[in-house]
């Protein structure tokens, strides 16, 4: 049986789409008989201590990280990439999320960049995410794309009525 964790940012007090995603992402995978664990971490978490949560998770393993955390893996991530087959889960890159530029927060998009160059698999929850995510990359990668589906319960149900 394959072996996935996922490393999943937890707000106290609220569920974000992305956390959302990753759960059901999780959930997914379980119903095709592959073993899946959620390990949820403090977004705010010192780099260290998100650094030794991977203590717990047995070597050549599949980890799906959330890109939310790609600022506090990039100083371990080719370690991690020799340990695991990881995966990051982009929703969109940190660096673009207060503007359109990721010149507006250098920090977070270097830490992106060195991340997303890593020997790993990229996912993202659409095709726009995927071609703003290409200007990240110094060579051409593929870049898998998972849209999230709507929930029934979002739909307004109608019932259709034909005039002949």
């Amino acid at each position: 049986m394959k072996k996935i964790f996922f490393i999943i940012p937890f707000f106290k007090k609220s569920i974000t789409g992305g956390t959302s995603y990753d759960i059901n992402l999780g959930k997914s995978l379980k119903e095709d008989f592959i073993y899946q664990k959620n390990i949820f971490v403090d977004p705010n978490a010192t780099n260290i201590k998100i650094a030794l949560l991977f203590n717990q998770i047995p070597r050549g393993t599949t980890v799906c990280i959330d890109g939310l955390l790609l600022a506090k893996i990039k100083n371990i991530i080719s370690i991690l990439t020799q340990k695991f087959k990881i995966i990051i889960l982009m929703h969109h890159p940190s660096s673009l999320e207060n503007s359109s530029t990721p010149f507006s927060n250098l920090s977070k998009y270097y830490s992106e960049r060195i991340v997303l160059n890593a020997e790993l698999i990229i996912v993202t929850v659409s095709h726009y995410i995927k071609n703003q995510l290409s200007k990240f990359l110094n060579k051409p990668i593929k870049i898998y794309v998972a849209e999230p589906g709507i929930d029934d319960r979002f739909f307004i149900k109608r019932e259709i009525v034909l005039k002949t």
